[in-house]
């Protein structure tokens, strides 16, 4: 947390890859289809839309299930950038914080402390 909070003091951009001297540039896939199935918890994997259905409902998730439907997002199944899962959060989760969302995002879809 606090290496998240220390970080967001010297980067302002650090929710986006432009401008984010953290964030490696990777060439992610646009798919606005399967982008809104992720969010609405349509995707036709159980878990994963049992956790975004429970983010849309209850405004929070286990942080288990939030690596979980970010690496789906990320690099574990849509290759979708991590940014849309940022800014899904920030509007969902009830305790969401912008510097420990946009440092968990970079760090699940190793765009940054990865490399």
């Amino acid at each position: 947390r606090e290496f998240f909070f220390t970080l967001a003091t010297q980067n302002p951009h650090m929710d986006r890859t432009v401008n984010n001297p953290l964030a490696l540039n990777i060439n992610w896939e646009e798919n606005e289809e399967a982008l809104d199935a992720w969010k609405k918890g349509q995707t036709g994997f159980p878990w994963i839309d049992a956790v975004m259905r429970q983010l849309r409902t209850e405004g929070w998730i286990h942080h288990v299930a939030q690596q979980v439907v970010g690496c789906f997002l990320t690099r574990g199944c849509l290759w979708l950038s991590w940014e849309e899962g940022f800014k899904l959060f920030e509007e969902l989760q009830l305790d969401s914080e912008w510097s420990l969302n946009a440092g968990n995002w970079l760090w699940v879809s190793c765009c940054a402390f990865c490399h």
